[in-house]
């Protein structure tokens, strides 16, 4: 005598209803774990900056003023190779960050480090510096999220400078103290150390932001 079983799939009904259920969940959770994701990084980038901002200091503080560039390279690529590592200056995802050589052993426009490879590779740091920075308190001395035209900040993710997509921008004062700014529509008013709105590129005479030079 042969024995029958029961055999009942799903319909194709439910199946259409766990497939619905399942693409509204993931439409939910995607835009914020990606939210979880940028924030992260953006207090990353806080804790950078504060070790760059102490590199600087140790090299410059007693001057009271930083030297002269034509980029933020320029500027902190001494105070690389003071701290012994690029990796504060990296932030994932930026579009800065060139490809030059440094990882592979040397960089033919900074490279005075030994070992070789440890040297701020161009591109490789995405902060602008106000290379008219004397130390004061109410003036950035670093910031992050500039575009490539002094003035503007990018507004998508790949664009050069387009790290916090043109909404938030990561900054240190003179004396040493991290803010993360949202900024206004206009993508260029700040709040200074008294609360006030300020435009970060054209402030009293006392900023003059320069973008880092990127890779080739």
């Amino acid at each position: 005598m042969k024995t029958q079983f029961n055999q009942k799939g799903f319909t194709l009904i439910e199946l259409l209803v766990v497939i619905t259920i399942i693409a509204i969940l993931a439409s939910v959770s995607v835009p914020v774990f990606s939210s979880i994701q940028q924030k992260a990084k953006v207090n990353k980038s806080m804790q950078q900056v504060s070790g760059i901002y102490k590199g600087v200091y140790a090299l410059y503080g007693e001057d009271g003023f930083l030297p002269t560039g034509d980029n933020a390279n320029d500027i902190l690529a001494e105070v690389a190779v003071e701290m012994d590592s690029e990796k504060p200056f990296y932030v994932a995802g930026c579009a800065w960050h060139g490809n030059g050589q440094t990882k592979t052993g040397g960089d033919n426009f900074h490279e005075r480090s030994t070992p070789q490879g440890i040297a701020l590779e161009p591109g490789a740091n995405h902060y602008a510096v106000n290379k008219s920075s004397r130390f004061e308190p109410r003036y950035p001395m670093l910031a992050s999220g500039f575009s490539s035209t002094v003035g503007q900040y990018a507004q998508e993710k790949s664009e050069l400078g387009g790290i916090w997509e043109g909404k938030t921008a990561v900054i240190i004062y003179g004396t040493g103290d991290a803010e993360i700014v949202k900024l206004d529509l206009s993508g260029k008013a700040m709040k200074d150390m008294g609360g006030r709105n300020i435009d970060l590129f054209d402030y009293q005479g006392k900023v003059q932001m320069v973008n880092p030079q990127r890779g080739n």
